[in-house]
């Protein structure tokens, strides 16, 4: 729970959300709650181009209330629906098209948060091919019911196959202060290595 970051998670969603790649389920990905702490988790997190604002609505049931900014607009509230499936959190928000859900893996780590951009190409390919279940919606790849095998395949490949993913990375404002010292405490602590 530790590699949470409050950030990621409503990144992945919210970048779902405004065209960036995407893939679908029929279902919310994972089915354990992932537990979250407000005080990791909310705050406002961000990247070179948006602001994601998060606020845990309902730790132990991992449900996040999130707001996306960019370009001066507020798009939002986006419920996102946060799951541990072996290790690996899973955020899932329902789509504008009321037949699926938009979702991909994050990772949280301090103030740093990872979100993992799933390659509709890959997926596309996968469903096409009859290697996972699922259809394509428009130009969403949407998996349908996955056994627990299937499923945690795919997480995993998400989340560490570079073939099926690519990160983004946020930083939660509210942590910038002890990123900072922690960045100076290694710049003095740092001895320079002989060639």
């Amino acid at each position: 729970m530790n590699r949470i970051l409050t950030v990621l998670t409503v990144g992945a969603l919210c970048f779902v959300l405004t065209g960036c790649p995407i893939v679908g389920s029929k279902e919310i990905m994972g089915d354990n709650a992932a537990k979250v702490s407000p005080g990791k988790w909310n705050g406002n997190w961000v990247s070179d181009d948006s602001v994601i604002q998060v606020k845990v609505t309902e730790p132990d049931k991992g449900i996040l209330e999130v707001y996306f900014l960019q370009n001066k607009k507020k798009q939002g509230p986006y419920k996102v629906y946060l799951r541990d499936v072996n290790g690996h959190i899973v955020a899932s928000v329902k789509d504008k098209e009321p037949d699926y859900y938009l979702w991909s893996v994050v990772e949280v780590k301090d103030d740093f948060g990872y979100l993992m951009l799933l390659n509709m190409k890959k997926f596309r390919e996968l469903i096409e091919a009859g290697e996972l279940p699922g259809k394509i919606i428009k130009t969403v790849p949407v998996l349908d019911k996955l056994s627990d095998k299937q499923r945690n395949d795919v997480i995993s490949k998400a989340a560490n196959d570079f073939e099926y993913r690519q990160g983004v990375t946020f930083v939660r404002l509210e942590g910038l202060d002890s990123i900072r010292k922690n960045a100076e405490k290694l710049i003095k602590e740092a001895k320079p290595e002989k060639p």
